[in-house]
């Protein structure tokens, strides 16, 4: 489905693939990949849906191979918005490789063991 809806858009706005590419932030060959339903990574198919202007989980809905993680994640944000900022957040920083992926495991870390304090409380 995300790959229709990429085809209509880049079809109606008159855009090669690179023009897109560079509009959304994304290489011209990841959208090919899109276009011929492979697969890409979340944040990549974050900034995708963003610029289609669908939610992520309708995005991640039309992807068969999503994962479990994947669509609790996206029900999460879009349930979210103030999460959805932060993450975006993260996911810029992630993109460019000013975090590395040891402190984000860190950080998921202590987001597990704040989670089962949390979970014990209650």
């Amino acid at each position: 489905m995300i790959n229709t809806i990429l085809k209509n858009k880049l079809i109606e706005k008159e855009l090669s693939l690179r023009d897109a590419g560079r509009l959304i932030g994304v290489s011209h060959t990841t959208l090919a990949r899109v276009i011929n339903g492979e697969n890409i990574d979340l944040g990549t198919l974050e900034k995708i849906s963003e610029w289609l202007g669908i939610p992520l989980s309708t995005a991640l809905n039309s992807r068969s191979e999503a994962s479990p993680t994947a669509l609790r994640l996206s029900a999460i944000l879009d349930a979210n918005p103030r999460l959805a900022d932060t993450f975006e957040t993260v996911l810029q920083q992630v993109d460019v490789s000013q975090i590395p992926v040891e402190i984000m495991e860190e950080i998921l870390s202590y987001l597990t063991f704040k989670i089962s304090q949390y979970a014990e409380r209650i």
